[in-house]
């Protein structure tokens, strides 16, 4: 069993200047609390000097019994056979959250997830846009914030599409879709290369 008394001592050494407050939820799981701000520096730390891997992100809107929103993040630290999960508490009104794009590329859709649905902001994502909500769903109703019903009936607005920037001189761009590809849902899809070499891929 990891030594939590250790592992936060230095965890706290080069995240932050005051200590961290931490629990055991299980002997294979520890739990750490901590503010929006220290999140990036967290996130850097816990790999670089852990090699923590980034498992899985969500959020909750407890906002009826705390009065504030929720965003967690679950990391492995395999050599210690141990989860990690980070607690942050967002303030109510701004709900607001440096993004993690630029540190842990593969939280990408995952911000884009808990923005659409439950209206928290990764700030300085360089691409917030909708995810899984049909293109006709209105702004600013959340479905996973507490006062939405899955019984209730949401007016469809206007639909809105995302519009890819077209390739610049002497890049061909060739745009595919929309794809039906069975496991995952329906996409459109833009292919971009330059000659022979692909320049990017947007999904």
């Amino acid at each position: 069993m990891m030594d939590m008394i250790h592992f936060c001592a230095r965890l706290s050494a080069a995240c932050s200047p005051e200590p961290l407050k931490a629990v055991r939820l299980l002997p294979d799981e520890i739990a750490v609390y901590l503010s929006p701000q220290g999140l990036l520096q967290m996130v850097h730390t816990l790999r670089q000097e852990f090699g923590a891997v980034f498992v899985d992100m969500f959020g909750l809107d407890v906002r009826s019994s705390r009065g504030v929103f929720q965003l967690h993040l679950i990391f492995a630290l395999d050599a210690e056979h141990t989860w990690l999960h980070l607690n942050i508490d967002l303030d109510e009104q701004t709900a607001a959250f440096p993004s993690l794009v630029d540190e842990l590329p593969a939280t990408g859709w995952y911000e884009r997830e808990v923005c659409e649905e439950l209206g928290l902001i990764a700030q300085e994502h360089p691409l917030l846009r909708r995810l899984r909500l049909p293109p006709d769903w209105p702004e600013g109703i959340f479905p996973q914030q507490r006062p939405f019903s899955w019984t209730q009936k949401v007016q469809a607005v206007e639909p809105r599409y995302f519009s890819l920037e077209p390739a610049p001189v002497g890049v061909v761009d060739y745009p595919l879709g929309p794809v039906r590809s069975g496991v995952v849902e329906s996409g459109r899809r833009s292919w971009i290369c330059a000659c022979s070499s692909s320049t990017s891929i947007e999904v």
